[in-house]
């Protein structure tokens, strides 16, 4: 059985929804039976290659804001991130291009043919984003990361450098706007769409009724 789901590396509830749907396929023992499809969706198609602020430096520049209030306008997305598992420092985080970022994971599903290594990968960028809070527009960061999960970083290195897989984020990202689709995270199981984040309750739900309706 298949699962698509269209996602930012820069979305926090991207990552806690694609953390959640994991959690969920493992404790109903699908891991090895579900195929999780990862599409692109750049939140922000016009970000920068480097960012000189962090997230909460610019929200305070903005709104003149103090440091704690910065931190109180995204208490409920640590919050969120800590019911998961995961450590969100949103207000740390520098917003960079993720373009890069999605032609690297496709590369690794589409190109390698290897749906472990692109899913390791996936879960690897967004704790670089969010808790470790590197570049994603980083080349260099990006090849570590794809390294860490077992990709040869010359192999990387050269792809990064074309401009391979462009047209493929691109594609995909059209799908949404076909679909009147302007927010993630964004899945569809056995031709049910949901939008946005999802309650596990929900996903158990959807995925019980989608994998034994299919076996």
């Amino acid at each position: 059985m298949e699962i698509s789901i269209w996602m930012d590396y820069a979305c926090p509830y991207c990552y806690v929804d694609f953390v959640r749907l994991q959690k969920v396929i493992q404790n109903l023992d699908l891991d090895k039976k579900i195929y999780l499809n990862i599409h692109a969706a750049q939140i922000d198609p016009g970000a920068p290659k480097t960012s000189a602020n962090t997230t909460g430096q610019l929200l305070a520049i903005k709104d003149g804001l103090t440091k704690k209030e910065v931190l109180q306008r995204f208490e409920a997305i640590k919050e969120l991130g800590q019911n998961a598992g995961v450590d969100i420092k949103y207000q740390d985080t520098r917003n960079t291009n993720t373009m890069d970022a999605h032609r690297l994971v496709q590369w690794v599903l589409h190109g390698l043919k290897n749906q472990d290594k692109a899913v390791k990968l996936a879960n690897l960028l967004f704790k670089t984003y969010f808790t470790e809070n590197k570049e994603l527009a980083d080349h260099e960061v990006l090849i570590d990361r794809a390294y860490q999960v077992g990709i040869d970083k010359a192999k990387t290195k050269k792809m990064l450098d074309s401009d391979e897989y462009r047209d493929l984020v691109i594609e995909q990202e059209d799908i949404l706007q076909d679909r009147n689709i302007n927010s993630v995270p964004y899945m569809v199981i056995d031709g049910h769409a949901y939008t946005g984040i999802q309650d596990e309750s929900v996903l158990k739900e959807a995925i019980n009724h989608a994998f034994y309706a299919v076996n």
